[in-house]
């Protein structure tokens, strides 16, 4: 490893070198979700990775990369729960804005009723 976010791991064998291994035999490009063993110095104690291997064209080597689940698909969690919200938040306008359209025709037929009312018996008033 070339380069990490943790210290410790500079120039360190990476993990899950067998995917890495596997994927740059074939020449492949590869992203995977593979179990983490943390070591005692890893700073991350997560259950799962998601690992990218992509070949270069013009070496006979690859980048790799790789990172806890939770770290990656994190926005994808925050955009659901905008989603989600903003769902929510739609159903309700648009149930109260029933509501209230139901109440405004409910009150205007009442009225527009009572002035015919009135018209037929003019003496009602």
């Amino acid at each position: 490893m070339v380069a990490s976010t943790d210290p410790s791991h500079v120039l360190q064998p990476g993990d899950h070198p067998d995917m890495y291994k596997a994927a740059a035999m074939d020449r492949v490009p590869l992203v995977d979700r593979a179990p983490h063993r943390p070591d005692a110095l890893s700073l991350d104690r997560s259950e799962w990775h998601i690992m990218a291997y992509a070949p270069l064209r013009t070496a006979p080597w690859g980048v790799a990369m790789g990172a806890s689940e939770a770290e990656v698909l994190e926005p994808v969690a925050n955009l659901r729960t905008r989603f989600v919200v903003i769902g929510g938040a739609s159903l309700l306008t648009f149930f109260v804005g029933g509501i209230v359209a139901l109440n405004l025709y409910r009150r205007d037929h009442e009225r527009s009723r009572a002035r015919r009312n009135r018209s037929i018996r003019p003496d009602a008033q």
